[in-house]
């Protein structure tokens, strides 16, 4: 794995990371799970602030290719950061039509409530490309850089790291999110 850094800011970009079938077979375990997520761009009572978020979220039920994910986000941590990761995630496909955009975000705001329930927090994400028939719709890490990438192609990065994903102008884009989740304060 080739770690990149800018800054205080680590992120690895692996090729080739699934199979354009493996990326299908993701695309298709979400069929029937998609609901239409809009949210206007603020801050909001749980400490959370975003820009204007427009897609479709599916659902592929359990975190597919765990085993690759566990693999990659555990040897960039060790590469990295040295967070007490845990075992657990936080996962969803994105579909993005013509005119959805994700906004500016990071994907560990955490909230008053979650310090105080000591919920695990969000150490490490995943974006996973799934496929590559679309315009627009470029990613983006604040500060760092701006790429479309090819199916199969997977991004880590540390979870506080702003970053988004750019208005799709043709077809329709899919990614995987992979959240690994961490124990609070280490």
């Amino acid at each position: 794995m080739k770690i990149n850094k800018v800054g205080w800011t680590y992120f690895a970009i692996i090729e080739d990371f699934l199979t354009k079938e493996e990326c299908y077979d993701i695309i298709n375990a979400c069929q029937g799970t998609w609901n239409y997520t809009q949210i206007p761009a603020g801050a909001y009572q749980n400490g959370w602030s975003t820009e204007s978020q427009k897609r479709y979220v599916g659902n592929p039920f359990e975190v597919q290719f765990k085993n690759k994910i566990d693999k990659i986000t555990g040897e960039f941590n060790r590469l990295t950061y040295e967070f007490n990761l845990l075992p657990t995630y936080r996962h969803f496909v994105n579909r993005y039509e013509v005119e959805d955009v994700l906004g500016w975000h990071e994907d560990n705001h955490e909230s008053i409530e979650d310090l105080f329930k000591k919920a695990p927090a969000r150490r490490i994400s995943v974006s996973i490309y799934l496929n590559e028939d679309y315009d627009g719709g470029e990613f983006e890490l604040k500060g760092i850089g701006k790429w479309k990438f090819k199916a199969g192609t997977a991004v880590v990065f540390p979870s506080a790291i702003p970053h988004r994903g750019h208005m799709v102008t043709r077809g329709k884009k899919y990614n995987y999110t992979a959240i690994r989740e961490g124990v609070r304060g280490a």
